[in-house]
């Protein structure tokens, strides 16, 4: 995100703000890397011509990657919320 913006802004706004960039992030990681990445991981019967594994083996990575970043993201979004830091 632009800390320009971000460190500009106080109270309400700056929370809003905060807010609004952790959702857009969230549904990135959503959209792009779980569902995109778990259709890509689907395909089968091609092999990596490189490495001679599966494709699924490498695509696999980001569907659990943006399962990674869905959780840091909620995460993100209480502590936005609530003010209160999970450790």
């Amino acid at each position: 995100s632009l800390t320009i913006i971000k460190d500009k802004l106080t109270g309400n706004k700056r929370k809003i703000l905060l807010l609004v960039i952790d959702v857009l992030i969230l549904l990135l990681a959503v959209f792009v890397f779980v569902i995109g990445g778990f259709k890509l991981a689907i395909q089968q019967g091609e092999y990596s011509a490189l490495l001679g594994i599966p494709r699924t083996l490498v695509y696999a990575v980001s569907p659990v990657s943006g399962i990674f970043i869905v959780v840091a993201q909620i995460i993100n979004i209480y502590e936005d919320l609530t003010g209160v830091k999970v450790e």
